[in-house]
């Protein structure tokens, strides 16, 4: 029970949320840190975990004390009204199909996600350096990622289904950044057997051709219409 392990957390069955102060003692490479936080978690607000706010602007005052934008302390989107970026977005989904096995899963999600954010905040408020080092903000960071994780491709309908707007723009720029833009958005046709568009010198049906069969299914959920910002630049 999380009453068990965290006393100064209650739980609102009526709005399904746990709000007070979260208490952690942890140590990592020698630095020491107890610390507790004042925090709200939101179980009906889950973009696909749970929201964690932090509700007495302690966040808010470290970021002006080391003159840093909130989004540089991982707040998502930079408002804290948003939440703790505790991980990357297809991070999130993995980890929310990994936490419907769980038998006690708020007290995983707590252990497992939240404190390790809450600590890495107090040790670069005291020490000025984050102990597991920093996430890359932004959906061109989530091109790289799935890149490097193919395997991700199948939480993409969960996403664009709970964060449309943002996994439209995540869509869009992984199709420009493989040149894969006229496929998807202008309905260029590309035979299997010939060159993938994105240059890595394989067939279209050994390299692309299923990617862009999930993409282009994606936007037919929110309609196959391009977001209005401007095309990104390639990173590869």
């Amino acid at each position: 029970m999380i009453k068990e392990t965290q006393p100064q957390l209650i739980y609102e069955p009526k709005n399904k949320t746990l709000t007070g102060f979260l208490q952690f003692e942890g140590e990592y490479q020698g630095y020491k840190i107890k610390d507790k936080y004042n925090i709200e978690i939101d179980f009906n607000n889950q973009q696909p975990l749970p929201l964690v706010k932090e509700i007495n602007g302690r966040i808010e005052k470290i970021s002006k004390d080391k003159d840093l934008d909130l989004i540089d302390l991982h707040i998502n989107y930079g408002d804290i009204n948003k939440g703790l970026c505790l991980c990357s977005r297809f991070k999130a989904f993995e980890y929310a199909e990994k936490l419907k096995d769980s038998p006690s899963p708020g007290i995983n999600f707590i252990q497992e996600l939240v404190i390790p954010f809450l600590y890495g905040i107090s040790h670069f408020e005291k020490y000025d350096k984050f102990p597991f080092g920093t996430m890359e903000h932004g959906t061109l960071s989530l091109v790289r990622e799935i890149t490097n994780n193919i395997e991700y491709f199948k939480y993409l309908q969960s996403y664009i289904k709970i964060l449309p707007e943002e996994a439209k723009k995540f869509i869009y720029e992984y199709a420009y950044s493989f040149n894969l833009g006229n496929v998807i958005y202008k309905n260029e046709k590309i035979g299997r057997n010939k060159p993938c568009p994105c240059n890595s010198g394989l067939k279209y049906k050994k390299c692309h051709l299923n990617i862009v069969n999930i993409l282009s299914n994606c936007l037919l959920i929110s309609q196959k219409k391009a977001p209005s910002f401007r095309r990104p630049s390639a990173f590869m």
